[in-house]
């Protein structure tokens, strides 16, 4: 976002969305601030956005993608509260790690044996059906296992858990699964699985994870909220925190909140980033819950051992609604009171949320106050505000500059975030 700064006029005659606007050549030389009273005209700076900020670069409104907003309250409300610690910023990169996998296999397949890949001794395996509610019984009698080519005994199973152990640990898991965790003589390689006595057609899931292994499967996204026809990349890769291993098969995909509908990534070889597009019509509502990014690794280490990771990461989708237009207006009169010029494409009632600093007498930024203000907007936008009453300008003993940091936008009515910039606004007198 370019930096614009305007200044504005001291007096709110009209409300507190109503300013007028203070140009140099309309003030006399010689007048300062205080020849307007007791209200100080603040200069407010938009400053560059950084790593965690999102916000479109342009604005859509397709009445079939856009729901109807559900706000009930229409008047403008503004709130503040102090805050005595600075909020740790969240400029972190949306990342998942994973040292595990599944395996689709009906019982006819598990009764011949599958392969399970290891990089390393203590996996622990949990065999279960398909079907949460499917009344089948694994018994331990009949699980058979080779590593390599070569049967291991009773041993190599160092404990056992049934289904009902397992979800009165707190797992969420079929009562009929069955988990079981290798010892630790059972070095990596190749592990044959298999299970016998199950029904032939019965859809069974085995879940492997090696919590022993030093390499791990990472998915990052560039951020936690995406736009509809927005294209999306994410980062891929397999390393042990010193290297990462070449990419070897890769798919990915996204599903939607219903998993009805996925649209699939490709990999780009140059880069090894995953890349695609999300629709400009899928459909989003801000109440189905989020999306998902599914990607499946398989690579090889330089030992030649196989790894094999499953990743799946969340995240929100919305239609790009609304976003901060780079103006705003500031005044210091007692209280303060700021102004943030708002694009919208639909109507709705809009929220801004953000944290306030002031300067304190050591010249060091400390935080002063949470404040959220909300209204209705028009279809082309117009100004939210936010306010730090008097009282709490007062005794934090901060005054200017500030420093507007958190700055989030939202359509509340449909459950939208449509912008965040950490260090937003910079507001001296």
């Amino acid at each position: 976002m370019k930096t614009r700064i305007l200044t504005i006029a001291a007096v709110l005659a009209a409300g507190p969305l109503a300013v007028q606007t203070l140009n140099a050549q309309d003030v006399e030389p010689g007048l300062g601030i205080a020849d307007f009273g007791t209200a100080y005209v603040l200069d407010a700076t938009w400053l560059d956005a950084g790593p965690g900020d999102f916000g479109a670069a342009k604005l859509t409104a397709d009445p079939a993608a856009v729901p109807a907003s559900r706000h009930q309250e229409s008047a403008p409300v503004q709130f503040a509260w102090p805050l005595t610690e600075a909020p740790a910023a969240s400029l972190d990169i949306p990342r998942v790690d994973s040292r595990q996998y599944w395996v689709d296999a009906t019982g006819a397949e598990l009764a011949k044996g599958i392969e399970l890949p290891l990089t390393a001794p203590g996996a622990v395996i949990r065999v279960s059906p398909l079907e949460p509610d499917a009344k089948v019984r694994i018994d331990p009698a009949n699980i058979a296992l080779a590593l390599d080519g070569a049967a291991l005994g009773a041993s190599a199973i160092a404990r056992l858990a049934d289904g009902v152990s397992l979800k009165a640990a707190g797992l969420d898991v079929p009562e009929s699964s069955l988990a079981f965790e290798l010892g630790p003589d059972v070095r990596a390689g190749q592990l044959k699985l298999g299970v016998t006595e199950l029904p032939p057609e019965r859809h069974m899931v085995v879940h492997v994870f090696e919590p022993e292994s030093a390499w791990v499967g990472q998915l990052t996204l560039p951020q936690h909220t995406l736009f509809t026809g927005e294209a999306i990349s994410l980062g891929v890769g397999v390393g042990n925190g010193k290297s990462q291993l070449p990419l070897g098969t890769v798919r990915a995909l996204i599903t939607d909140p219903s998993a009805g509908e996925q649209f699939d990534l490709s990999l780009d070889p140059a880069t090894g980033v995953l890349r695609g597009t999300l629709p400009k019509a899928v459909r989003v509502t801000g109440q189905d819950g989020l999306f998902e990014a599914h990607a499946w690794v398989e690579t090889s280490t330089p030992e030649g051992l196989t790894v094999r990771r499953d990743l799946k990461i969340p995240f929100a989708v919305t239609p790009p609604l609304a976003r901060f237009d780079g103006t705003a207006r500031a005044r210091l009169d007692k209280g303060l009171a700021i102004d943030i010029g708002v694009d919208t494409a639909v109507a709705g009632r809009f929220q801004v949320n953000a944290q306030v600093f002031g300067t304190a007498p050591d010249g060091e930024l400390r935080p002063l106050a949470m404040t959220q203000g909300a209204a209705t907007l028009p279809v082309g936008g117009g100004m939210l505000q936010l306010t730090v009453g008097a009282d709490l300008v007062a005794g934090s003993g901060l005054g200017a500059p500030f420093e507007v940091r958190g700055l989030e936008l939202f359509d509340q009515g449909r459950m939208f975030q449509q912008q965040r910039q950490q260090q937003a606004l910079r507001l001296v007198r």
